[in-house]
């Protein structure tokens, strides 16, 4: 008996060993893990060491109430679970990091892989208590053996504590570099936010001064459209200033021819009619052509163009004469082929009004104007005189004066007579805008304009064959030699505005002309019939020649 006691004093001792190893290794410093706020705040994070140190210094209980600590336990790790189930959910659904959550994750593991030994050590108050009892156990070396079982799995639960700790320590590094990083994204990001204001501030700033200048040039427009609209009434009142101008000058010309037993009129008086309706023929001229020039030089392969263009210009091998500006030219030459047409068809014949008829192939003067005509001509080859005194007379009676006491008959023939010589004019027109200048003219809309400076043309015309004076129109090829020669103190011919006539006055004296923009229209007689040998300048030509070379050909 005693030495069966001796050996359980022996294992008893050896117990108590084992229980104070065990209580110096749970007494060890804390690890950080203590230090961390989150895991201080739940009871279930301390370490395994304390509770099995906590449950080895205990009494002994009783079953029941050791059952009731295993209850206990049991629920707080369901709560530890389901707090961590819970951290698992909200960083599924988009929460942010949790570093206390992911502490809790790995704990669980770790509580959940030692609940066994914490349920384990709970028992060894019974094992001491067997071992006081030393006499009445026979298995104390299976005892021993399950005391020195835990310590192991104490000490295994410490080693698992400080790979905690150290996992948790990494968890730490990575978080706050992860958090840096963080930060630093979102300096940059405040930054590109900073930069993105600033730029939307200078488009706003933009779109402000975009807007200022639009209001700015949207009043400027409508500034010029009421300019415009103003210029538009001026032109319009200037337009019918001059449309009434024409009236009453035609209404003056019929009254001179009607009036004071057609008593003529001043030399100065008909210079002052020839010089503006040559300033009509020349600004309409310029309104309607075409500033095209390679399509003048183009229609100028037309036939028709060219043969009527040959009674203005001088051609120089086949081409129009050099130093002509290439701007002024299609003007030049339509002026000049108006003017041209206006004088050989109105002025130079006195029965022009009396008009042709359209035989089905052609058209041919009536037989009432070519006997007049024939009537004429044998009559100045045989008595000068009379002839242009019958031609004055004759033309007085198809129009006679509208006057007080005039019969009836005479007043149909006054106006037979107005009808004659305004359908002729407008005929004459017409021909020319169909004709040759067609392959000229630009613009339609004005082209109509004509009509008033033909129908001018023939009432002054008609005016002045009813004075017994005789009228000559000189043209580029009219009985004056081969070639006309420019002699600038002529009183026939004046140069045009485009001839640099002043720097070479001296070198330009008996220089070939190359184009007759106006015809050269001279009066012969007087009113009285007599003299019909000299003359005078009522129209002088208006020429060009090229001004740039130094000397005479």
């Amino acid at each position: 008996m005693n030495s069966v006691s001796l050996k359980d004093r022996d294992h008893l001792h050896q117990g108590r060993e084992c229980q104070s190893q065990i209580l110096q290794r749970s007494a060890r410093p804390k690890s950080s893990l203590a230090a961390i706020g989150s895991i201080q705040a739940e009871p279930e994070s301390f370490s395994m060491a304390q509770r099995v140190s906590m449950d080895i210094q205990q009494p002994s209980l009783d079953p029941k109430t050791q059952g009731h600590e295993e209850e206990e336990l049991s629920v707080r790790m369901r709560k530890t679970t389901h707090r961590i189930q819970r951290n698992e959910q909200r960083t599924d659904q988009g929460e942010p990091f949790s570093l206390t959550g992911t502490i809790r994750t790995r704990f669980s593991n770790l509580i959940t892989n030692t609940s066994a030994i914490i349920s384990n050590e709970r028992r060894q108050p019974q094992l001491y208590r067997n071992l006081n009892n030393a006499d009445q156990q026979p298995h104390a070396n299976d005892d021993r053996q399950k005391c020195v079982s835990g310590a192991k799995e104490a000490d295994e639960a410490i080693k698992l504590k400080g790979e905690f700790d150290g996992q948790l320590e990494n968890n730490n590094q990575t978080h706050l570099a992860r958090e840096r990083q963080s930060e630093r994204r979102v300096r940059e990001d405040q930054h590109r936010i900073e930069d993105s204001e600033d730029v939307a501030r200078a488009l706003r700033a933009k779109i402000e001064q975009l807007e200022s200048e639009k209001q700015e040039l949207k009043s400027h427009k409508l500034a010029l459209e009421s300019e415009k609209q103003e210029l538009d009434f001026e032109k319009q009142a200037i337009e019918e200033k001059h449309n009434t101008f024409i009236l009453k000058q035609q209404e003056t010309t019929f009254s001179h021819m009607a009036g004071s037993r057609w008593a003529p009129v001043e030399d100065s008086k008909v210079m002052e009619d020839l010089g503006r309706l040559k300033r009509d023929m020349r600004s309409w001229a310029k309104k309607v052509s075409s500033n095209d020039m390679d399509a003048v030089l183009k229609s100028l392969d037309k036939r028709r163009l060219r043969n009527a263009l040959e009674h203005v210009v001088v051609f120089e091998h086949g081409e129009l004469p050099q130093g002509l500006s290439s701007r002024k030219v299609p003007a030049l030459l339509l002026s000049a082929l108006l003017a041209h047409d206006i004088y050989t068809t109105i002025f130079r014949d006195p029965f022009f009004f009396l008009g042709i008829v359209d035989l089905g192939g052609g058209y041919e003067k009536t037989l009432f104007r070519q006997g007049l005509e024939e009537t004429y001509r044998q009559g100045l080859a045989s008595d000068e005189e009379d002839t242009h005194v019958w031609r004055s007379h004759t033309l007085r009676l198809f129009l006679p004066p509208m006057k007080t006491g005039t019969s009836e008959g005479g007043r149909k023939m006054h106006a037979r007579t107005e009808y004659m010589i305004e359908n002729e004019a407008y005929r004459q027109a017409l021909n020319f805008l169909h004709g040759a200048a067609k392959h000229l003219i630009e613009d339609d809309q004005l082209r109509e304009n004509i009509f008033s400076i033909y129908r001018e043309a023939a009432i002054i015309s008609y005016n002045l064959w009813t004075r017994r004076t005789k009228l000559v129109c000189y043209t580029l090829h009219d009985g004056m030699g081969s070639r006309l020669l420019f002699h600038p103190n002529s009183k026939d011919m004046t140069a045009h505005s485009s001839v640099d006539y002043g720097s070479h006055a001296d070198q330009l004296k008996g220089r070939p002309i190359s184009i007759i923009l106006h015809p050269c229209l001279m009066v012969y007689g007087t009113d009285d019939g007599k003299d019909y040998h000299q003359g005078r300048v009522w129209a002088p030509a208006e020429v060009w020649l090229d001004s740039r070379k130094p000397s005479a050909e």
